[in-house]
């Protein structure tokens, strides 16, 4: 059983996420992955997008793309990375509803989070008990049409964020680390979607640049506290005093991450898989500039709680995300 706190009528005790409140009838939900038009009514497109996370639907299509472009896929394998990219986008949306019910109270109490669904009282907490369960059995089903081994990472990843959702993200550092782990599970299932081995360049690249990211957020999130005159967060294992220190680590994370592309593209293998791999050396400054830009940002709190949201937002991101993508494909077919 969950206890959440229910829109000024107190807390309320809801079934095990996936049943519907004990007494209230059973609703249609209506649950939309592209956000659509608010219209007034409690669960829209555009509310509903907000819960399950804008991150949970690019998060995978960005890695893909980066990780696939030294490959040569045919139609059939472009079908499975498509079915994989929903199956986790599904997986994603379900624990973020999930999380977003264990964390009302603190929620509530946030500067920003306060304005998500749940927590503004936009979507009946009934919407999320029942949508979360609906959207993994749908994210299984995908799986199943893609491979049992893709199953299987796909059943790792969803233990790992429950975990994060109920006890890991309260732990210091280990949080940060088990984050940057889920995204860098989501290239390993891109990979076993379409029955390739994922590069360890790529996997380490992955764990830094994520770590990165992770830390950027605790590190906007102590800053609020900061800025607020607040007392430590209850429901993270941080200090405001902290913040010099998460600030160093994602630097240090993020650059490191940028040495680790500088050592693939010297690699051997790089040669048999792009014609022209020397154009590769331009991504590093520019992955240096956009990681010290997205700190920088982050110092001067113009950054929301989330940078992978930020990034999606943000028109120098998109530039940036847009140039290296150029550069790659340049790289491999011209």
């Amino acid at each position: 059983r969950l206890q959440v706190a229910d829109g000024g009528e107190g807390l309320r005790e809801l079934p095990a996420v996936g049943g519907v409140e004990r007494g209230g009838r059973r609703q249609h939900v209506d649950v939309r992955i592209d956000p659509g038009h608010r219209d007034g009514h409690p669960v829209g497109g555009e509310q509903a997008f907000r819960t399950v996370g804008p991150q949970g639907l690019a998060a995978v299509g960005q890695r893909a793309a980066f990780h696939f472009v030294g490959q040569h896929l045919g139609v059939a394998d472009l079908v499975q990375a498509l079915l994989a990219f929903l199956a986790f986008s599904l997986c994603a949306s379900s624990v973020y509803i999930i999380n977003d019910l264990v964390d009302l109270p603190a929620d509530r109490l946030h500067r920003s989070k306060k304005n998500r669904p749940f927590a503004a009282g936009t979507l009946p907490l009934r919407s999320g008990a029942i949508a979360a369960p609906l959207l993994i059995l749908a994210s299984i089903g995908l799986a199943l049409a893609v491979s049992p081994l893709f199953l299987g990472v796909l059943t790792v990843y969803f233990a790992l964020t429950t975990a994060y959702s109920f006890s890991l993200k309260r732990k210091m550092i280990i949080d940060v680390v088990v984050l940057a782990m889920l995204y860098t599970i989501r290239v390993v299932g891109g990979a076993a979607a379409v029955s390739v081995m994922p590069s360890e360049w790529l996997l380490a690249f992955s764990m830094f640049m994520f770590t990165s990211l992770a830390l950027i957020k605790r590190y906007i999130e102590l800053a609020a506290l900061l800025d607020d005159a607040r007392p430590d967060p209850r429901n993270r294992n941080y200090k405001v005093t902290d913040l010099p220190v998460v600030a160093a680590l994602a630097s240090a994370a993020g650059f490191n991450a940028v040495t680790v592309f500088a050592l693939y593209i010297t690699s051997p293998k790089v040669q048999t898989l792009y014609k022209h791999p020397t154009l590769l050396w331009v991504i590093c400054p520019i992955l240096m500039y956009w990681i010290a830009r997205t700190l920088m940002m982050a110092h001067r709190r113009m950054l929301d709680d989330d940078p992978i949201v930020f990034a999606l937002k943000d028109k120098t991101s998109r530039i940036t995300a847009l140039t290296i993508g150029a550069i790659l494909v340049i790289a491999v077919f011209v």
